[in-house]
């Protein structure tokens, strides 16, 4: 993993500014009705956000461009989350981190070895178990 993608998911889950090169990342308070607040943390890929986080919510979308630097900064993302997964080899789910991988052209959602194909849209990380 290079090092601009460590230290922008780094940033991501801490929720501080981050800013080099080609990525960014973002904080903001998004106000919600009745003097309601909500942090929001954004990672943005030449100008457009690839993932997004909000309570313990969060967001991934390659924006349509199925590129290397795309996969590679949202795998970044990735490696810092656990979800809980129906295939793992114990009688209780076990938690196994997500990846992105590519097969002749074609984007994967993988979770402990599974994979569905993935077309880029905006997917939750909470989805990706019933994605596959």
């Amino acid at each position: 993993m290079r090092q601009i993608t460590t230290q922008a998911s780094e940033a991501f889950w801490n929720g501080k500014p981050y800013k080099k090169s080609n990525t960014e990342v973002r904080t903001y308070v998004h106000k919600r009705g009745l003097g309601g607040r909500m942090i929001v943390v954004e990672l943005v890929l030449h100008g457009h956000t690839i993932a997004w986080r909000q309570h313990n919510s969060l967001m991934i979308t390659n924006c349509g461009y199925t590129t290397n630097v795309t996969k590679e900064r949202l795998n970044g993302i990735l490696s810092h989350v656990s979800v809980s997964s129906p295939w793992s080899n114990t009688p209780d789910y076990q938690d196994s981190t997500p990846s992105i991988v590519q097969h002749n052209s074609e984007w994967y959602i993988t979770v402990d070895g599974c994979r569905r194909q993935w077309n880029g849209k905006a997917i939750g990380v909470s989805d990706f178990c019933a994605a596959i």
